[in-house]
């Protein structure tokens, strides 16, 4: 999977026939030529972009580690970051790193070619500094090196994955290497050294780490085994390629960094989608159950905003704290197109905001740090940059935009509650919440999609609808090789070792056709697969092999599986496990439907606010996956007492607690 940009010479697939676009027109109108007809004609960049966006068409990658996969002359990408061994996986972070680190040297914020000169004026300006860390990177790479893997970067729109080492084309008679192991110890200590704030060092306690190093590992070695020691000389040029300064010289406490550091003006992006800023904030309004007008609790937006034009791609709505779940479905809503807000909530405008971005601006919440997030986004070509610690006017987009929607949206309606808790005297917010939840959405798209993008915006002295529209026409959105690849890439992942009943995974088994052929050919070894936490019913194992590089394995027990959340289930199973029964089908039904019925009693007359906020996550809605481009009105009705347990109603609908995706307001309840 990859980023793609539009323009002459892209290919792609289109109901299995190859097109090539040959000139780029005006008016946003591309010459299209068929591969094997000859045939031209002219369509519009919409024309490619709703084909692309129902997932009929397909770009091609091309480049070195790119592969096909269909019997037409298509190429995509293969290989995914999570499945590479460890030592493979290192490596290739470090190449991306290295890369990153020579762009950040010369300011430079997206991926491009530089030329040897500067890379070499690079590594010797880091040989040079005297006393100052301004890497975490150890290069022991040459400038040439550097350069491939810059070309790589750029051949593959930002990818990461073509950096991973072709160690199984490597070969040549008579060339010697430096044992693997050996070259991980020594990565290991200078990269130890490099770290040291506090004092000198010298090669010889550098030798007796590595030597010592060396030793441990031959006690579990079997002597024809056994490691032999890099030479001093050996260490020494590794030393003079990393840096001697870095290696040896003392380097700055963050503390004398901070202190000595020149503050800069923030950076400025020159185009849409060049740098966007994400976080988490709960809105200082209460919103009240549409049956009995009692307050459910605050929402939690999770919103990205583009940097460029202060517009606002995606946005995601719960009352859960923000966690990956939450940013997953935010970064998804922000790159694929939009509903049709004007049909879903009569709004005057659509809201034409979407495309891959080229930086991700996050904090050091554990959230926006997760492995699961710093892979996707590097597989998506995103470059992902944590601003500094204690430093939130970094991201004062983000956080200018929240409060915009505190103050311009939400100020003065019943149920608002001040940010700064001594503004509300006697000020009861509860007391007086009267918008439901689906009054809030609505309000919150018209806001969105009617309000905010065409105010005056201050900071850019612009108003930022019209600054996306004019950057647009010069810089089209780049969009990914394959629409529904890219929900798949955001989704998290777990391992399981395949059974002849197929993938036991949270009591639930999933089976699918190639089950014998993958048990075969991985046996007791772990295979990968992903999940929507919103829809337990089908899960997506990885096959190099197939088309698209995964499998779908359905649920044995849809009825019960189809659209259940995963924070359900793990409600069900609780209840389960405390009434002592078997985990199997029949008794996971009638706990869903047993508490179902208690949620909802519970829901009516309860009136502390707390529970009333997490048993609303609980309630039986209908969410969309990430799939699902069309969701549909939450239905909750009440369940009549019953006097057994036979008569527990079995109604297996979905169960979920994600508020974030619209609804629509004409449906019928």
């Amino acid at each position: 999977m990859a980023r793609i940009r539009v323009t002459a010479g892209t290919r792609y697939t289109y109901q299995d026939q190859i097109y090539v676009i040959r000139d780029v027109l005006g008016d946003s109108c591309y010459k299209v030529q068929q591969a094997g007809s000859g045939q031209e004609t002219v369509i519009s960049y919409e024309e490619i972009f709703k084909a692309w966006e129902a997932g009929l068409l397909r770009f091609e990658v091309v480049r070195q580690k790119a592969r096909q996969r269909t019997q037409i002359s298509i190429k995509t990408v293969g290989e995914d970051l999570a499945d590479l061994p460890e030592g493979v996986r290192q490596e290739t972070w470090r190449r991306y790193q290295l890369v990153l680190d020579v762009l950040q040297f010369y300011a430079i914020e997206s991926v491009r070619l530089l030329p040897r000169r500067d890379i070499e004026t690079y590594i010797k300006e880091k040989e040079a500094l005297v006393g100052q860390k301004t890497s975490s990177v150890v290069i022991l790479s040459s400038a040439k090196s550097i350069e491939r893997y810059m070309q790589a970067l750029v051949d593959s729109g930002g990818d990461i994955r073509s950096l991973v080492p072709q160690t199984s084309q490597r070969g040549g008679k008579g060339q010697t290497r430096m044992d693997e192991a050996i070259e991980r110890i020594l990565q290991a200590v200078l990269a130890n050294y490099a770290s040291i704030t506090e004092r000198e060092s010298s090669v010889d306690q550098i030798m007796t780490d590595v030597l010592n190093a060396v030793a441990d590992e031959n006690r579990f070695r079997e002597p024809p085994d056994r490691l032999t020691p890099p030479s001093e000389s050996t260490l020494r040029r590794r030393i003079k390629a990393a840096g001697e300064q870095r290696i040896l010289g003392r380097q700055l406490s963050r503390r004398e960094q901070k202190v000595q550091a020149v503050v800069q003006s923030g950076i400025r992006p020159s185009r849409i989608l060049e740098r966007v800023e994400i976080d988490h904030t709960t809105l200082d309004l209460f919103v009240v159950d549409e049956q009995d007008g009692l307050p459910i609790g605050r929402p939690t937006i999770t919103a990205c905003i583009d940097k460029y034009s202060a517009l606002v791609p995606g946005w995601h709505i719960g009352f859960q704290q923000g966690g990956y779940e939450s940013v997953m479905l935010c970064l998804c809503h922000a790159i694929l197109p939009k509903p049709n807000y004007q049909e879903r909530y009569h709004t005057e405008h659509d809201y034409p905001v979407y495309g891959l971005f080229e930086k991700l601006c996050i904090d050091h919440g554990p959230d926006f740090k997760s492995v699961a997030l710093k892979d996707a986004l590097a597989e998506l070509g995103i470059i992902r940059e944590e601003m500094p610690k204690e430093t939130p006017w970094f991201k004062g987009s983000i956080e200018r935009y929240f409060r915009s929607v505190n103050q311009r949206l939400l100020k003065g309606k019943p149920g608002y509650t001040f940010g700064n808790t001594m503004h509300l005297g006697d000020y009861d917010a509860q007391k007086d919440a009267v918008i439901s939840l689906s009054a809030f959405l609505e309000m919150f798209h018209i806001f969105m999609v009617d309000i905010y993008p065409y105010t005056w915006h201050e900071g850019l002295e612009a108003i930022p609808m019209q600054r996306w529209q004019e950057s647009r026409q010069l810089f089209k959105p780049d969009l990914f090789e394959d629409a529904n690849a890219l929900r798949l890439v955001l989704l998290p992942s777990a391992e399981r070792v395949l059974q002849p009943r197929g993938i036991e995974w949270e009591h639930i088994f999933y089976r699918g056709p190639e089950l014998a052929r993958l048990r075969e050919l991985h046996g007791k070894e772990k295979v990968r697969f992903k999940y929507d936490p919103d829809d337990l019913d089908v899960v997506y194992v990885r096959d190099r092999t197939s088309a698209t590089g995964w499998l779908e394995f359905r649920s044995t027990n849809p009825d019960y599986t189809r659209g259940l959340s995963l924070a359900k289930h793990h409600v069900i199973r609780q209840y389960v496990s405390e009434q002592k029964q078997a985990v199997d089908s029949f008794s996971l039904a009638r706990a869903k439907a047993h508490i179902q019925q208690v949620i909802e009693r519970e829901f009516l007359t309860t009136t502390k606010l707390r529970r009333r906020s997490k048993l609303k996550s609980l309630l039986q809605l209908e969410p969309p996956s990430v799939r699902d481009t069309k969701p549909k009105r939450a239905r909750v009705k009440p369940i009549e007492p019953t006097d057994s347990e036979e008569d527990l109603p079995q109604d297996m609908a979905g169960w979920s607690g994600d508020y974030g995706l619209p609804i629509t307001r004409g449906e019928k309840q």
